[in-house]
Order: C-alpha cells, then structure tokens, then sequence
C-alpha cells in the first residue's frame, strides 16, 4: 500500500507543472494565430513548435502517457507539414496514424 500511495503522489506532483505549460504554449500559440501574420518559413516554423508543445502537454496529461502525447502531437505535426505543401490528405492522415498506432504496439510490447 506504501508504493502506491508514494506513486499517487509523485504522479500528481507533475500533474500541475505540466498543465502550466501547456497552458502557457496554448496562449502563445493563440496570441500567434490571432496576431501575427505567417509571412516566413521561420514564423511557421514557430506556429508548428508551439502547436507541437501545446498538444504534447495537454495529450499527455488526457491520456496519462507521455509517449502517446509525444505519439499524437508528432503526427499531428507531420499531417500539418504534409498539407502545408498541399498533399494532406485522408490516405496520408490514416497512413500516419497506422505508423504512429505500429510504432507504440511495437514498443509497448517490448517493455
């Protein structure tokens, strides 16, 4: 009962700081969606980052993962890359999300 209870506990000890975070990239990606027009490669590039931090924040605090927040936020990233060079399409979303789905059954069944 003692390892459970300190497992509880350091699990809701990260809870708080990671929900900081990622309210914090939500609001600068936010601020940069509304207030800043997307003129270069660099200001993108920026967009996608902060996207990619938010989602892996706040996934990995729904799913209680950190690898499936990872998981989600990188093909959510890579479907936006694809599509901003104008080849998003269903096929690419479910052959990103069938690589992402292998590559966590592959490594979920190892470990």
């Amino acid at each position: 009962m003692e390892k459970k209870a300190q497992e509880r506990i350091r699990r809701n000890r990260n809870f708080l700081p990671a929900l900081i975070l990622g309210l914090i990239f939500l609001s600068l990606w936010l601020l940069m969606f509304f207030f800043v027009l997307p003129e270069g490669l660099f200001l993108i590039l920026v967009f996608l980052i902060l996207l990619f931090f938010w989602l892996f924040f706040i996934s990995s605090l729904l799913l209680g993962n950190t690898r499936l927040g990872l998981f989600l936020g990188t093909g959510v990233l890579i479907f936006l890359g694809i599509s901003y060079y104008g080849a998003g399409t269903w096929l690419n979303f479910l052959l990103i999300a069938g690589i992402l789905i292998a590559l966590e059954y592959t490594i979920a069944t190892r470990s």
